[in-house]
């Protein structure tokens, strides 16, 4: 939120009522991965990263253009490798943060 200036990404949980009338119950069953759904089109794991990076703009969308050189099948296990350790590498905190009047409006149920 605090790096989209453009305001382009709204986020909903997998579990939530926009999740299940958007993605295809076939696609939500077992899920635990990113999604990003943009221009009608949904994008998964290290695809959906790498189209919210180009969202973002200026420097984040040359990182993202950059990354998208990487064949799907090497990009996707780098990202299974990092999303089954995140918690080592970035830390893992007991509760979330509640976001701030101004940010709830990019959260969609």
């Amino acid at each position: 939120i605090k790096r989209d200036s453009k305001r382009r990404i709204f986020f909903s949980p997998l579990q939530g009522e926009v999740a299940s009338q958007i993605l295809p119950t076939e696609r939500t069953e077992g899920l635990d991965s990113i999604v990003l759904l943009y221009n009608g089109r949904l994008y998964e794991q290290s695809d959906a990263v790498f189209r919210s990076l180009i969202l973002l703009g200026g420097f984040w969308k040359f990182i993202g253009i950059c990354l998208k050189i990487f064949p799907r099948i090497i990009s996707d296990a780098v990202y299974n490798f990092i999303a089954r350790r995140r918690y080592r590498l970035f830390g893992k905190r007991d509760f979330c943060r509640v976001p701030t009047v101004e940010e709830r409006r990019f959260f969609l149920d």
